[in-house]
């Protein structure tokens, strides 16, 4: 089973909302009215080639780990309930025009370099991140593992073993937080890995 398979079956099952794909093969999910006339609740972006995980590799000035280059090779990141889980990745057009803020990911740059946590490590990669409260998630280098931080502090705050897992994992613990049409059954309660219930 792919890595990216649990989400993109969570993202499939909102597709009785409408579902639309775009000229570069980005899959998005579930038209979101509440949010916007051209809203969707999710989107996932098309995989990278090795050229593309290379790239991405000197745009950051850091070595992907073997389990962020796996994911990338089925999907370049991706949105899920409206950013409430993001994993950032490859942007390869600046244009703000619709089509383009729809197909691209966050870029992977920010997190990593301009925004990059103070005294973080060097193999350390932040790829993914939460909106309730701008918590991250990140990789390293020969560790299969994948941490769960705050915004100002390398310290996990939870560990999944795997990337399988934590995909897995999320999926399922953030779907549940939200109707059947995408809207956040309870806004008081916090989408983050450590204080949703």
């Amino acid at each position: 089973m792919k890595l990216i398979t649990p989400i993109l079956l969570s993202m499939e099952s909102f597709s009785f909302h409408g579902q639309k794909e775009l000229n570069n093969g980005t899959k998005l999910f579930g038209k979101a009215p509440h949010v916007g006339a051209e809203a969707y609740l999710h989107g996932v972006y098309p995989a990278l080639d090795k050229n593309d995980i290379d790239f991405l590799a000197q745009r950051i000035h850091r070595e992907i780990p073997k389990n962020l280059a796996q994911l990338y090779s089925e999907a370049n990141g991706f949105s899920y309930f409206i950013d409430t889980f993001t994993v950032f990745g490859l942007r390869k057009n600046s244009s703000r025009d619709i089509e383009a803020v729809l197909s691209q990911p966050y870029d992977l740059l920010e997190p990593n370099t301009i925004e990059r946590i103070s005294g973080a490590e060097d193999d350390m990669v932040f790829f993914a991140s939460y909106d309730c409260d701008g918590s991250l998630l990140y990789v390293r280098k020969n560790d299969e593992r994948v941490f769960f931080c705050s915004s100002d502090s390398t310290a996990p705050i939870k560990i999944w073993s795997s990337m399988s897992e934590m995909l897995s994992v999320e999926a399922d613990r953030i779907k549940i937080l939200f109707d059947s049409d995408g809207v956040e059954i309870d806004s008081s309660v916090s989408t983050s890995p450590i204080c949703s219930h």
